[in-house]
């Protein structure tokens, strides 16, 4: 496990035993998302400006390897195509932008009209899905470097969040009011397929699982709802209960039997998908975890 936050650290945890076991200073800004490279080999940190990577088995060292700079605010998302190859970004700043992991720079930048959120990687490694401040969803097609579709659920509610699901199925977006949207990826269209009023209070982080079985959403309400898709939709299937504070991220495990989430209260924690029930609390942080990472090959 690999989580940072507002105490201006990286710390990495034995999931099997729940001890920390490194922790890397990370002085110039909180950690806003953290996101492994798909060797595992690197973990990526946004703050503010930046993204740098830390080598993950080299417990020695703990300065970056690299860094890219090009955005002027919070990086807020970070998602790598499925080689690792390359990486796209979004930013306070307005923007996303796609880097190459092996030339320094990025390579594309999507201009937006406010505060990007949220980014997520269609499963065909060829479009981004982005979720903004002022409400809107939109595809940005790389193929083609322009806009193909924009959706809004509720405008001006913020999009915190948004997730493809990896059999790309369908897309949702979990907004600042605690509804997720769920739409049918189509060529040239999204169709609405359900609103759900997921929770009391903002959503922070919607996530799917890597064969799409369960998807995840985490609330400023302290609560992780684990949703499943049936004849008639997303239904509830299990309510995570343990956190005394807003729950920011969470991750699961790659056989889909486990999530980790962090929080406010300063605390990560493991999950049993199926049960619900609490396995593990991660402490130490200092103050509130905002990123997670699993390293699970």
């Amino acid at each position: 496990l690999i989580c940072g936050g507002y105490s201006q650290e990286i710390k990495f945890y034995n999931v099997v035993r729940g001890d920390c076991v490194r922790t890397v200073r990370f002085d110039e800004s909180q950690v806003n998302c953290l996101a492994t490279t798909p060797d595992y080999q690197y973990v990526a940190v946004g703050g503010k400006p930046y993204v740098r990577f830390y080598d993950i088995a080299n417990a020695a060292q703990n300065m970056p390897v690299t860094t890219y700079d090009g955005h002027t605010s919070n990086v807020t998302s970070i998602v790598f195509e499925q080689e690792g190859k390359w990486f796209c970004t979004g930013s306070e700043d307005n923007t996303v932008k796609v880097w190459d992991c092996r030339a320094t720079g990025f390579q594309l930048c999507l201009e937006n009209n406010s505060q990007v959120h949220s980014v997520a990687l269609h499963p065909n490694q060829a479009e981004i899905v982005l979720g903004d401040h002022s409400g809107k969803v939109a595809v940005w097609d790389l193929t083609v470097n322009r806009t193909r579709r924009e959706v809004c659920g509720e405008e001006s509610v913020p999009v915190k969040s948004v997730a493809v699901a990896p059999d790309a199925s369908v897309a949702v977006a979990a907004n600042h009011k605690g509804h997720v949207y769920v739409w049918q990826l189509r060529d040239d269209s999204f169709d609405l397929l359900q609103k759900i009023d997921a929770h009391n209070s903002y959503i922070l982080k919607c996530a799917f699982s890597n064969a799409s079985k369960y998807l995840a959403t985490t609330s400023a309400d302290g609560t992780t709802n684990l949703w499943r898709f049936q004849a008639v939709g997303f239904t509830r299937v299990n309510t995570l209960i343990g956190h005394r504070k807003w729950v920011w991220d969470c991750v699961f495990s790659a056989d889909e039997g486990y999530l980790l989430t962090g929080s406010s209260d300063s605390t990560c924690r493991l999950w049993d998908a199926n049960t619900g029930q609490q396995c593990l609390e991660f402490v130490g942080q200092k103050k509130a975890v905002t990123a997670v990472a699993l390293v699970d090959p």
